[in-house]
């Protein structure tokens, strides 16, 4: 019997080594600087989480990062609109499913409840709760039989596309810009909110590094100096920077994300409040996807002995698309009468994706908060909606997309006095990739100490049903697939209609 000889290629498949929310306290005891006016009446506690670093150290991932206790509250001295700003940082370790030389590090965080009283005038404590999001993958490559010759062995087999090794690549930098505030703007006092987003352009690779071009899109709203209604302001900076990708070539599909880990921003000594000086600590993450054709086989057997084959059902990924849309969510706040509204601070949170009937749905939370000017002292008007709405991408069944979302630009329509109309213009960006299992036969032994019986007859005759398939019909008989087709003059491994077969055995 001719030695068997097996050919072998790899299916990379995704597994999760982590899938998990986890739950970080929030606690702050705070007493005012003496300079602050004491406290009145509390308008609004907000906590920003933020993720600086994640780390894996063997079956360990560790999560750092801070939150940001913004305080807005009414003096006792003048009614005037202040602001305590504190940052708590916090780590979090944890335990993975197993090790992985490069896993990919997907991580958000969300605010699920702040709260904050003043303990006296003059000291604050602030109670609340982050959910840390984590979901860690990595890929390993498993061998499988993709052909075979010798002992009779026929093996059904198939082609597809699938995703190839990911590469992955993590840059942090900053940017440093003096910022000048117009003349018709008073000068500066204290920052109450800030919002950053980058707006890409362009994303190219050139000789194994990934180029990104956009514009900073940097939104404050903050206090003037000595008092008075808070102001808003926009500066918008461009933005380039290269991440090495050693491997990366123009056949990858490439997700490459700004996310601001911190942002400073404190006036010049002799700027009369009106000259700032700004500094953003930023990341730049890529992920780069490569479309790989793989041969395996599902199916086995021989025509002249047992066979015993190893079989593995596999989880592939098959890349489905980008997403890169821009969509403008529209909201209403309903709140007492407002003579006017300073600024909406908006937030995205718990964003996801999914596939439904082919169409691939964004959906999260928006949250709203507008700082009010009524006819008495100012107030917060809040609100949390939730959204979805369809992309241009397609897939079926399940996905795997974490995307990032930004807020590129808020405003806001006061109408009849007490209703808020606001518009907020979102961008979404992601890679989609469509789950995959695969059955395939990793390893294959012939026993060729039993000979299978002979067939007895050197030609057979079976009459075929439509649908049937040569393979089917082949492992019935025991007989070469190739030589039914030849045998029979047939074009498809498929009967599309009821004929009579031929059946020769194996020489």
């Amino acid at each position: 019997m001719p030695e068997l000889k097996l050919t072998k290629d790899t299916v990379c498949v995704t597994e999760t080594l982590l899938d998990t929310a986890a739950e970080q306290p929030v606690e702050l005891d705070y007493s005012l600087p003496d300079y602050y006016p004491g406290i009145f009446r509390l308008l609004k506690t907000s906590v920003r989480p933020m993720i600086h670093q994640t780390r894996v150290s063997g079956s360990r991932l560790t999560v750092d990062g801070t939150c940001k206790v913004t305080i807005l509250y009414i003096g006792e001295e003048d009614d005037s609109v202040r602001t305590v700003e504190q940052i708590l940082p916090f780590s979090r370790t944890l335990e993975l499913k197993g090790e992985s030389e490069n896993p990919v590090v997907r991580c958000s965080c969300r605010c699920y409840h702040a709260s904050g009283r003043a303990v006296s005038p003059r000291r604050l404590d602030v109670r609340g709760g982050i959910s840390i999001r984590v979901k860690v993958t990595a890929q390993k490559e498993v061998p499988v039989i993709s052909s075979a010759a010798g002992g009779g062995v026929q093996l059904h087999g198939y082609t597809g596309i699938f995703c190839g090794k990911r590469r992955t690549s993590a840059k942090p930098f900053s940017v440093s810009e003096e910022l000048e505030l117009p003349q018709t703007k008073p000068a500066f006092g204290g920052l109450i909110s800030s919002r950053t987003a980058v707006r890409t352009d362009d994303v190219k690779i050139i000789a194994n590094k990934v180029i990104c071009r956009g514009e900073l899109i940097c939104h404050m709203l903050y206090l003037p100096e000595g008092g008075g209604r808070p102001e808003a302001m926009e500066y918008t900076l461009p933005i380039s920077q290269i991440a090495d990708l050693p491997g990366v070539d123009e056949e990858d599909t490439i997700d490459a994300r700004f996310e601001t880990l911190n942002f400073l921003l404190e006036p010049q000594p002799d700027g009369n409040g009106r000259r700032l000086e700004a500094e953003w600590t930023m990341m730049l993450s890529c992920v780069s996807d490569r479309p790989r054709e793989t041969a395996a086989a599902d199916d086995v057997f021989s025509t002249r002995c047992p066979v015993e084959a190893g079989t593995k059902e596999l989880k592939a990924e098959r890349l489905a698309g980008s997403l890169d849309t821009q969509q403008q969510l529209r909201a209403v706040l309903n709140t007492d009468p407002v003579s006017e509204a300073a600024g909406v601070i908006a937030h995205i949170s718990e964003i996801s994706a999914r596939s439904e009937n082919g169409v691939v749905l964004v959906s999260g939370m928006l949250e709203l908060c507008a700082l009010c000017f009524g006819e008495s002292a100012p107030f917060a008007a809040e609100k949390v909606i939730p959204f979805e709405f369809e992309t241009a991408c397609r897939a079926e069944g399940e996905i795997s997309c974490i995307p990032a979302a930004q807020i590129l630009s808020v405003s806001h329509t006061l109408t009849d006095g007490d209703t808020l109309e606001v518009r907020v213009q979102l961008q979404v960006s992601g890679t989609v990739c469509e789950k995959v299992t695969l059955e395939a036969i990793t390893d294959l032994c012939l026993d060729e100490e039993t000979a299978l019986p002979p067939p007895g007859c050197a030609l057979r005759i079976y009459y075929g049903e439509p649908g049937e398939t040569v393979w089917d019909i082949a492992r019935r008989f025991g007989a070469p697939v190739t030589a039914i087709l030849e045998e029979n003059d047939l074009d498809g491994e498929t009967l599309r209609e009821k004929q009579m077969l031929l059946i020769p055995s194996e020489d």
